[in-house]
C-alpha cells in the first residue's frame, strides 16, 4: 500500500486484522464499518459486561475495529480482545488529536497503522500468511522444530486454535469457564464444559491450567477471596488451601480426571513458587484422579524461574507464564495503563535474566513452554528462539505469523541476535538491533 502524506497514525499493534469504517467516540452501536474509539476502562466494561457471553458479544463485535487509547496491554482485560477476534490498536490521546469523529479511516491492527483512505495511491491485496497444518511443529530455516501452540478461554478460543493451525492448546484459562451466577461449579458441571471444549479442539492435546483467580481477573463466583486484593497478593494455587477455591479446584480436577481417559490432556498448577509447592498439589491431585495424568508446574515469579532446574525434576512439563513474570520482574501492576510503558519486553535486564533461566534449565530449555504476549511482541520471537526456547503458547490469531517468522529463522543467527540485545545497556539499544522504531513496546509512537 502506497500512502501520501495525510492520517497517518502509527500506533502499536495488537489484535491483528485490517478494518475500513467510520471513526466514533463509545460503544454504542458497534458493529461492521465502525471503528471505535475506546478507553481501558470502557473496554474493561464492555468485555466484563454480565451479558458479555463470547459468542453473543463477538458477534456484536464483527466488522469493527477498536481503537484503544491508552491501553494496558498485558491486562486481563485487553487480552480478552484476542478471544473475542476484534482487530485492536493501542494510541494515545495525543495521536488523536485533529482527527474528527465521522472520519472514514483504514486500520490495520497487525502493523498498528491507522491511515486516511483517501491517501491511498495504490493499493495492492495483502498476502496473510499461510496456515499451519493444526497439530505439527514448525521448522526454522534450518531444520530446529518449534512448537507454536495456542491460549484460549474457552471453546471459541479452541475452534480458532484449529482453524489457525495450532500445534496443541497449550494452555485454556479454565477460570473464565466459571458459570456467571453466584453458585460454586461441581465436577459435573466442568465436566460438560471441558468437555465441549476438548471435542472443539479435536484432534489437539490440550493443556488445562487450573483455576487461577488474581488480582484484575472479576468472577462472581470467587469474589471476595481474602489475599487477592493487590498485584502482591497470593494467586494461583497459592489460593488452593482457601474452602471456595479448594472446591472449585477440586471440581475442575474430578471432572478432568474422567476426560483424560477420552482424551489427551494435561494438568497445569498455576503460580507454583518452588518445588515443595508444586509436590503438594501433585500430591493431591493424584490423590483426586484416578489413573494417570500429567501434572505441569506454571512459573510465573522469578523466584518460581530460578526454581525450575529442581521443578523439572519432579514436574511432568514446565511453563513460564511470562506475563505475571514481567509484572512482577518490573513491580509494575500489568492492569494499570498509565504504567504499561514500564513492562518492556526490550529491557534488557528482561532478555538476560531469561537467558540466564534458559542457561539453568540446560537441554530441557526447548520443553519449556513460554506462555503470555512476550514472544508475541515485536522482534522478540527470533531472540527468545536465539536462547533455547521451542515452545510457546500464543493467542490463536497470532500463530500464522509467527509462524512465518520462525520459518525464516536462522538458529545460528538467532543466538547471535540474542547475545548482542543481552550486552545493550538500554531498551532503545534493543530495539535498534531489532530493527523496531524507538521508545519502549508499549510506546505509542506519534502522528506522521
Amino acid at each position: 500500500m502506497t500512502i501520501q502524506r495525510g492520517i497517518h497514525i502509527q500506533g502499536t499493534p495488537y489484535v491483528p486484522g485490517l478494518v475500513s469504517g467510520v471513526l466514533q467516540q463509545g460503544s454504542a452501536g458497534l458493529g461492521e464499518g465502525k471503528l471505535c474509539v475506546l478507553s481501558y476502562e470502557e473496554i474493561g466494561r464492555l468485555v466484563h459486561a454480565p451479558q458479555a457471553e463470547d459468542e453473543a458479544l463477538a458477534r456484536k463485535l464483527h466488522g469493527a475495529g477498536i481503537i484503544a487509547v491508552s491501553g494496558a496491554p498485558l491486562s486481563h482485560v485487553m487480552i480478552r480482545l484476542f478471544s473475542l477476534g476484534v482487530p485492536t490498536i493501542i494510541v494515545s490521546n495525543e495521536q488523536l488529536q485533529g482527527v474528527s469523529v465521522g472520519t472514514k479511516l483504514i486500520m490495520d491492527g497487525a502493523t498498528g497503522l491507522i491511515t486516511d483512505p483517501l491517501q491511498v495511491v495504490s493499493t495492492e491485496t495483502p498476502t496473510e500468511p499461510d496456515i499451519p497444518q493444526p497439530g505439527t511443529r514448525m521448522m526454522t530455516r534450518d531444520g530446529a522444530a518449534v512448537r507454536l501452540s495456542a491460549s484460549v478461554s474457552g471453546t471459541r478460543g479452541a475452534v480458532n486454535a484449529v482453524a489457525f493451525g495450532a500445534a496443541s492448546i497449550g494452555l485454556i484459562r479454565s477460570e473464565y469457564l466459571l458459570p456467571r451466577d453466584d453458585r460454586l461449579p461441581d465436577a459435573d458441571y466442568f465436566e460438560s464444559v471441558f468437555e465441549t471444549l476438548c471435542d472443539a479442539a479435536h484432534p489437539l492435546a490440550l493443556t488445562v491450567r487450573l483455576v487461577d483467580i488474581a488480582a484484575g481477573k472479576s468472577f462472581n463466583t470467587l469474589t471476595g477471596v481474602p489475599g487477592v486484593e493487590s498485584t502482591l497478593g497470593a494467586r494461583g494455587s497459592q489460593l488452593y488451601s482457601i474452602a471456595p477455591v479448594y472446591r472449585v479446584f477440586q471440581a475442575q480436577v474430578e471432572a478432568l480426571g474422567r476426560l483424560a481417559t477420552r482424551f489427551d490432556l494435561s494438568l497445569l498448577l498455576p503460580n507454583v513458587w518452588g518445588l515443595e509447592a508444586y509436590l503438594r498439589w501433585r500430591s493431591e491431585i493424584e490423590r483426586l484422579v484416578k489413573g494417570t495424568v500429567r501434572i505441569g508446574a506454571m512459573a510465573e515469579t522469578p523466584a518460581a524461574v530460578l526454581a525450575i532446574p529442581d521443578l523439572a525434576r519432579h514436574a511432568d512439563f514446565m511453563a513460564i507464564g511470562c506475563n505475571d513474570l514481567m509484572q512482577c520482574f518490573f513491580g509494575i501492576d500489568r492492569n494499570i495503563a498509565e504504567l504499561s510503558h514500564f513492562l518492556d519486553p526490550c529491557a534488557p535486564a528482561l532478555l538476560r535474566f531469561l537467558r540466564e533461566a534458559a542457561v539453568a534449565a540446560g537441554e530441557g530449555i526447548s520443553e519449556v513452554q513460554l506462555c503470555g504476549l512476550l514472544s508475541q511482541s515485536p522482534g522478540m520471537l527470533p531472540v527468545l528462539v536465539g536462547f533455547g526456547f521451542r515452545s510457546f503458547s500464543v493467542e490463536p490469531r497470532m500463530i500464522p505469523r509467527l509462524a512465518e517468522t520462525i520459518r525464516g529463522i536462522d538458529t545460528v543467527s538467532a543466538s547471535a541476535l540474542a547475545a548482542s540485545v543481552c550486552r545493550a545497556t538500554d531498551s532503545t539499544t534493543v530495539r535498534g538491533l531489532l530493527g523496531l522504531p524507538p521508545g519502549s513496546a508499549w510506546a505509542m509512537g506519534s502522528n506522521l
